[in-house]
């Protein structure tokens, strides 16, 4: 005991150290068995030191156990306690997003407090430990000072080997990443809290370019700039199985079609795709197992909303199905009858929807329409109504978005619907919608634009190699005017025969005052009156488009060219879970009559990113784009070839190097003294 007792007065700091990073590492994984046995693996080893001097002192190895030790364990105490104060105050998303929230604060100052014990008891443990050795050492004879060292040295090499094994293993097992540029290349903590709560198992495909080979390749697609932000992508991309062990990530290369290609339809280098298996499958016609988002960056400007976009995708791929209903009895696409299901039909739409684990129901006389949108309704869809709503319907819509709900409107330029008693009812510009037959190709009435605004829906859009190009046959416009000055009214009474739409916004409510991780839709927040939501410009034609008004695919001078309003979406900004509104000028956009034009569109994705914006998670929404004061720098190999250079021949020779001449010229100078004596 005697002996056990010196050796932990010697190396216990290294042995408090082992156990201290093993207790500290497992705690993160305590949902699996490892990590619990790991967990308790650690803080046996930290028990280790103090439990050996109890021992000493009872059995009469030690007189005594040295003031130090106990300074030294009790700093090593305090911070275990503040650590895991502060590992069970995991601050939720919401809180965290919260400016001046109190939470985020303390967890910051428990931190700080937590680093500072816990180095301050490595470092007084380390001197304490040398006091020991020197002391040990001052009572030995120099043949067991020779012995000592050689003993030592080779237990050193001996352990080197495989806890040089041991980290490269768990390296490598993990896969972690240091970002030394502060937050450079790395998720926020908001960012990352919305990762951590992610309960559903996540498989990554990030398509990335191998330099080696894509770089010979003749009929390569990669951007050429690809390549020069690959390493930051990754380094991204590698974050996320640590930060969530239920994400999985997997590389592949689309230049050299080494993946079932099938599988993953047409893609390109630059594309993140997240996919997670159904749930259920009610609703969903289509035969893929599992929900799908993708994510697209090609350029260093898209690195600034990676963020952004990574943590929105995982958020909508598991948060559960979404309920969307289409209005049927106007006229519209959706309920059109079977004998004329032709170019007018929305059924690619529909089955895009679909695919993306949306669960489509129709509203019609059957069930009750017009009357209050169920309940359970997550967005509300109006796709070229060509009868005008009658009062109910009109007061049905509004109801419900008056309830916090989503509607996506989509007018029909050859019907009677043009939505002047919705526009009346929001605020910002009056718009006007205006029937027309806008024109810029050698076809009349039909329309082809990169024209979309600057807002989310649009944001990821066009990347991954996509043309950026919107094909839109027969579309109307929206004629800006000024803001009305008319005083917002009252909130309006519910109405009597609504009571499910009421119930639905106190279950909002209620909700809304618990913050939700778990990726589900916004809860729904009432508002009196729609005045606050005010329109962004989401979709604008070219310059050179005009109204053909004969019909003759011909600009005539009557027929001015001008850049009109194709889509508008309204939100409140400062309502978390608010009201949304998209609205576009025509509906054959979205049917099958743009699937006959051969040029390669973001029709879907446009559609399909207004379905992620109207019920995507606010903690997702909330994320801002990270702003990047400096550019990466990139390692050429002309640079790479000086850093290894440098690195692992000069460095070391030179020191080694140095470090001999300086002891040869002190033993020399040694030597001259002692033969001068």
């Amino acid at each position: 005991m005697e002996k056990i007792a010196q050796f932990t007065q010697r190396y216990g700091v290294w042995i408090f150290f082992t156990g201290a990073l093993t207790l500290l590492l497992a705690s993160y994984f305590l949902d699996s068995v490892w990590g619990v046995v790991f967990f308790v693996a650690g803080l046996l080893i930290v028990l280790i030191d103090p439990a050996v001097h109890v021992l000493g002192v009872r059995q009469g190895a030690l007189e005594k156990i040295d003031r130090g030790l106990l300074i030294a364990w009790a700093l090593a105490a305090a911070a275990f306690a503040f650590f895991f104060i502060r590992f069970f105050l995991e601050a939720p998303a919401a809180k965290l997003a919260e400016e001046g929230a109190l939470l985020p604060r303390l967890r910051l100052a428990l931190l700080f407090l937590f680093l500072l014990c816990f180095f301050g008891a490595i470092l007084y443990r380390l001197m304490l430990g040398l006091s020991f050795s020197v002391e040990a050492h001052a009572n030995l004879t120099l043949e067991q000072q020779r012995r000592g060292y050689l003993v030592g040295s080779l237990y050193s090499m001996l352990a080197l080997v495989p806890a040089l094994a041991l980290i490269n293993y768990a390296a490598t097992l993990r896969n972690p990443s240091l970002d030394l540029s502060p937050g450079y290349f790395s998720f926020s903590e908001n960012g990352r809290s919305v990762i951590r709560s992610i309960e559903r198992d996540v498989q990554v495909y990030a398509f990335l370019p191998d330099k080696q080979l894509v770089r010979r390749r003749l009929d390569a697609q990669t951007q050429p700039e690809l390549f020069r932000i690959e390493d930051d992508i990754r380094t991204m991309v590698d974050q996320l199985p640590v930060a969530n062990p239920r994400i999985k990530v997997s590389y592949l290369n689309a230049d050299l079609e080494t993946f079932n290609t099938t599988e993953f339809g047409n893609v390109s280098n630059g594309t993140v795709v997240f996919r997670v298996l159904k749930q259920t499958m009610t609703g969903s016609t289509d035969d893929k197992p599992y929900v799908e988002r993708r994510v697209y960056i090609t350029t260093e400007k898209d690195l600034a909303r990676f963020e952004r976009e990574v943590v929105r995708a995982l958020v909508f791929v598991a948060s559960p199905q979404r309920t969307v209903y289409f209005t049927a009895a106007n006229g519209e696409r959706y309920g059109l009858p079977t004998t004329q299901r032709s170019l007018a039909s929305v059924e690619a739409f529909k089955e895009q929807l679909r695919f993306f684990n949306a669960n489509l129901r129709q509203l019609d006389t059957s069930n009750n329409w017009p009357g209050p949108i169920p309940a359970d309704a997550d967005a509300l869809y109006i796709l070229g109504p060509t009868l005008p709503f009658a009062e109910p319907a009109r007061q049905a819509t509004l109801d419900y978005l008056k309830a916090g709900g989503r509607v996506f409107v989509a007018v029909d330029p050859e019907g009677r619907e043009n939505l002047d008693w919705l526009f009346k009812e929001l605020g910002g510009p009056a718009y006007a919608y205006k029937r027309a037959n806008l024109t810029n190709t050698t076809v009349s009435g039909v329309l082809v634009t990169d024209g979309l605004g600057a807002h989310p829906i649009a944001e990821d859009i066009g990347g991954g190699g996509l043309r950026r190009y919107i094909i839109a046959p027969l579309m109307g416009y929206f004629e800006e005017r000024p803001a009305s000055n008319t005083p917002a009214p009252a909130p309006e009474p519910a109405a009597p025969n609504a009571p499910a739409q009421q119930e639905s916004s106190e279950q909002a409510g209620a909700e809304e005052q618990k913050p939700d991780t778990t990726g589900t839709p916004a809860p729904r927040t009432a508002v009196g009156t729609l005045r606050d939501l005010l329109p962004t410009t989401l979709l604008s034609s070219t310059y050179n488009s005009w109204d053909d008004v004969n019909r003759n695919a011909r600009r005539d001078n009557s027929e001015p060219a001008a850049r009109y309003a194709l889509g508008v979406a309204y939100e409140k900004s400062n309502l978390s879970g608010g009201p949304r509104l998209v609205v576009f000028s025509g509906v054959d956009w979205l049917s099958e009559r743009y699937l006959q034009f051969p040029v390669e569109n973001v029709n879907m994705p446009l559609a399909t990113q207004a379905l992620f914006w109207m019920t995507e998670n606010p903690l997702a929404a909330g994320l801002a784009p990270e702003e990047r004061e400096s550019r990466s720098v990139q390692v050429t190999d002309a640079l790479k070839f000086r850093l290894i250079l440098l690195g692992l021949v000069i460095f070391p020779l030179g020191l080694t190097g140095g470090l001999a001449l300086a002891v040869a010229m002190y033993r020399r100078k040694r030597k001259f003294v002692e033969e001068a004596a």
